[in-house]
């Protein structure tokens, strides 16, 4: 676990665990939220520098190029054929979460 980011009382980490949790907890009751993708992300949260509660999580997956975004989470739900005239990298943003 690492802390790159503080701002005021809240600061950022890279931590799956906690994310995954509070996914849990936010999105299913408390039963998991895991999918495939969750191997291959990066997972970050920010949490309360004064209560040590995880406040807030979302999940970043980087796609090298555009013959990756077939595996990406939006591509389940989106034609993404349009983005793949762009040059990549990409970034994917997703799985947000407050409490």
């Amino acid at each position: 676990m690492t802390t790159p980011l503080a701002f005021g009382r809240y600061r950022m980490e890279r931590d799956s665990a906690a994310a995954l949790a509070l996914r849990a907890l936010c999105f299913r009751n408390g039963a998991s939220d895991a999918d495939v993708l969750d191997a291959t992300c990066d997972h970050w949260t920010v949490v309360d520098g004064i209560t040590g509660e995880t406040v807030a999580a979302f999940r970043i997956l980087l796609i090298p190029d555009a013959a990756g975004l077939g595996g990406s989470y939006s591509a389940r739900f989106y034609d993404l054929s349009r983005l793949a005239a762009l040059s990549g990298p990409y970034l994917e943003l997703g799985r947000f979460c407050l409490h």
